[in-house]
């Protein structure tokens, strides 16, 4: 019996055939872009959520753009904690916030308004606050508070078939 292009075509999408782009994102992480992400379950103080990160083959999130902080913002919605570190500080030149994976300055950046603001002397790292008020942006807060960490690394992308 011979069947058809259409035929063929029909049977692979009842049947699911397809092919798609994946991540190598291990168990735990979530995959976005070109990057995975893992957010951590301990509250931890800056630089020991960086050490974490790095202890998973990462670094605290380091944020490029609108986009990505979107993607980050709607995923705490669901999450239990409030208050996340990302791995932005100035805590080598105050006022110049430095990525801590890269030691490049932001360029971008989602202050809430008033933010950042080095509260008594003593704010040189940043979190991720979805505390009313703040709604998901960013505050600077002094390092050694104890938050839940962002961790993020690249992903390599992979053929998935099935």
């Amino acid at each position: 019996m011979l069947m058809n292009i259409e035929t063929v075509v029909t049977l692979f999408l009842i049947f699911g055939f397809n092919a798609t782009a994946g991540t190598d994102c291990l168990n735990n992480w979530t995959a976005h872009g070109n990057s995975c992400y893992l957010f951590g379950h301990q509250s931890l103080p800056f630089y020991t959520a960086e050490h974490y990160c790095r202890q998973h083959n990462g670094h605290l999130v380091h944020i490029n753009g609108k986009e990505e902080n979107v993607f980050i913002r709607e995923h705490l919605r669901y999450m239990k904690g409030i208050r996340w570190w990302i791995g932005l500080t100035d805590d080598d030149v105050e006022g110049t916030w430095m990525w801590y994976d890269t030691n490049e300055e932001a360029m971008y950046t989602d202050w809430t308004p008033g933010q950042p603001t080095n509260s008594g002397n003593n704010e040189d790292c940043v979190e991720f606050d979805m505390t009313a008020g703040y709604d998901g942006h960013w505050n600077d807060a002094p390092c050694d508070m104890h938050l839940l960490p962002i961790c993020e690394r690249s992903s390599g992308n992979i053929d998935i078939v099935g």
